[in-house]
């Protein structure tokens, strides 16, 4: 898998869910997470449809990609 990386962080895409949990109101593009063990900073490069993975009637949970 490639990884890209600008200016020390990792690119990520997130869901619309994720992107209301933290950043409620403001566009995400361009902002800074902090995921996995140890902590890496991915900067947020696109957000995309949440996606249903095991039942049509299930409650959509936040995603990185």
């Amino acid at each position: 898998m490639r990884r890209t990386v600008i200016g020390g962080s990792k690119l990520a895409m997130i869901n619309h869910k994720m992107a209301e949990l933290f950043f409620p109101g403001e566009d995400p593009v361009g902002k800074v997470l902090m995921a996995g063990d140890p902590a890496q900073r991915f900067t947020v490069v696109g957000v995309v449809a949440n996606g249903k993975y095991l039942d049509p009637g299930e409650v959509p949970q936040s995603s990185m990609y």
